[in-house]
């Protein structure tokens, strides 16, 4: 987007950003009072999720890779033993309030990975297993989990026009963090964001499911998807791509007869 001579005649005319971590990442993982609101935690079980990942906060600058192997035990479950969550909460899935397992088609997808014939075919070794890496990927990223990008957000809401998507239910980055992230950001729209009045959104118009809920300014549609958790895409497919169709159409989320000018099409 800045470069004058790209070389490639593309022009970026939106970004869609789905589950997005734009701030710090330990900040946005501590989703102890999400979970507690929801019931999945008690007092207690809030108490030590949040006193656990204040140690690992506290461990990143000294020790990273302590902090890691803490935070794999405590949300990422990178190990056969369960995770903190998992014994605080009985879930066997962090993602969603309404799945306390991993969906079939997930299960069936990891079944899949593991057959000899699709290894060949993607050149692996024999012995090669899903997430054997994890741990090892999550060190070398590691810089990236305590990165801010608001000055790239910023930019981007300034310059071009911009979809967010959240689950409702998601239990590993809540909806409630990455609000007050956004609210926090400094751009041209910042003020008509906290000022602006969330819709409710019915795809089949007023009487149908409620599918969710968007706020707008400027060139941001942020929708809230009821009913999805961390893997909004797949817990509320038919939903986000209706969403996606009309944000690239250019259209009002909530009233698709409605056009929605984008920055470049002012310009």
């Amino acid at each position: 987007m800045k470069n004058p001579d790209p070389g490639i005649p593309l022009k970026v005319s939106g970004v869609i950003a789905a589950s997005a971590v734009f701030g710090n990442a330990l900040e946005l993982l501590d989703s102890a009072d999400t979970l507690y609101h929801f019931g999945m935690l008690d007092t207690h079980g809030r108490d030590v999720f949040i006193q656990t990942m204040d140690r690992v906060r506290h461990l990143w600058a000294k020790n990273r890779t302590t902090a890691l192997n803490i935070l794999s035990h405590t949300i990422f479950r990178l190990y056969h033993t369960p995770s903190l969550f998992m014994n605080l909460t009985g879930y066997n899935d962090h993602a969603s309030l309404f799945s306390d397992r991993k969906p079939r088609e997930y299960v069936h997808y990891f079944r899949y990975m593991k057959k000899p014939l699709l290894k060949r075919a993607l050149h692996l070794s024999s012995h090669a297993t899903v997430d054997s890496t994890r741990l090892l990927v999550m060190l070398h990223l590691s810089s990236d989990y305590v990165t801010d990008l608001r000055d790239k957000v910023e930019y981007l809401l300034d310059a071009t026009r911009m979809l967010i998507l959240t689950g409702q239910i998601d239990t590993v980055f809540a909806t409630v963090n990455q609000e007050k992230y956004l609210m926090t950001l400094n751009w041209a729209g910042a003020s008509e964001l906290r000022e602006s009045a969330r819709r409710p959104w019915y795809v089949d118009g007023p009487g149908s499911k409620l599918t969710g809920y968007v706020k707008t300014a400027k060139d941001l549609t942020y929708v809230v998807l009821t009913r999805a958790g961390h893997h909004v895409i797949a817990d509320a497919s038919e939903a986000a791509y209706i969403v996606i169709e009309r944000f690239a159409s250019g259209v009002d989320v909530v009233d698709a007869k409605r056009k929605v000018l984008g920055v470049n099409e002012r310009r």
